[in-house]
């Protein structure tokens, strides 16, 4: 699960930091995160799929944590946005951006911890939702295009679960990946030999 968190106070930052990695070890989570104190450096990393779930502070100066918002809803409608942020004045506005959840600072552990059971209890379900579309399109694929066709289209969806889902999901892919191969030679030993049948 990789985690960003963004607030221009490095302190802030840090602590938050803090409760997500005790979280993440008390519960075996493996995660990473990744910590920024400007928009700019932020907005400049930032890419679809990159992160499960945002951090964002609100008042950061010229560039608050709601342009940031529209920013990620750009480019990324499924990221979780966690808004952490001294008042609850721009809870409103927020919300607009279909923040998962709005925390004041300064963030108690017990809050952190509510959040996140609440967090990871939500993404399997969009993990599974996305897995089996991706596997009904592999399957729906393999009756329309060529072995190396199947091969690039598997290639595209191995990328897009890694990015958007989880390692059970990408097992599933590989899995799938196996049993076409298997189709695939099968249907390849049953066309006719040419050579044999030139005379």
């Amino acid at each position: 699960m990789n985690i960003a968190i963004l607030d221009d106070e490095k302190i802030s930052c840090m602590q938050l930091q803090a409760l997500v990695k005790r979280y993440a070890t008390d519960h075996n989570l493996e995660i990473t995160i990744e910590s920024y104190t400007e928009p700019e450096s932020f907005l400049s990393h930032f890419e679809a799929g990159r992160y499960t779930i945002i951090f964002l502070d609100i008042y950061m100066g010229d560039i608050s944590g709601l342009d940031v918002a529209e920013s990620i809803r750009k480019i990324e409608p499924d990221a979780m946005i966690i808004f952490c942020t001294t008042s609850v004045d721009s809870m409103p506005q927020a919300f607009r951006f279909h923040a998962f959840d709005y925390v004041v600072k300064p963030a108690k552990p017990d809050r952190i911890n509510q959040l996140l059971d609440d967090a990871t209890n939500v993404l399997p379900t969009v993990a599974f939702s996305t897995c089996f579309f991706l596997f009904s399109c592999l399957i729906h694929s393999t009756l329309l295009q060529r072995v190396d066709g199947v091969v690039n289209l598997l290639t595209h969806i191995r990328q897009a679960v890694l990015q958007r889902c989880h390692i059970f999901v990408f097992t599933l892919v590989l899995r799938s990946e196996s049993v076409l191969c298997h189709i695939d030679k099968e249907r390849l030993s049953r066309r006719p030999n040419l050579r044999h049948s030139v005379h």
